[in-house]
């Protein structure tokens, strides 16, 4: 269904970001430590629609959860 509206919203020329929430909450993990965390931080501030998979599917660690 996610995909399915982010698809829409691609037509009417939004810009769109799919990731799994797994893959993102890694990839601020491993930039918060070598002291890029802007980079990604610019890379989400640049789409209009975020759509982050299997959001609930699993309990967030402690660390990701802050």
């Amino acid at each position: 269904m996610a995909c399915a509206l982010v698809n829409q919203v691609c037509c009417y020329g939004y810009r769109t970001l799919y990731l799994r929430t797994s893959g993102l909450l890694k990839q601020l993990r491993i930039a918060q430590g070598d002291d890029s965390f802007g980079r990604p931080l610019k890379q989400l501030a640049r789409v209009d629609v975020l759509d982050l998979e299997d959001w609930t599917l699993a309990p967030l660690e402690e660390d990701a959860a802050s």
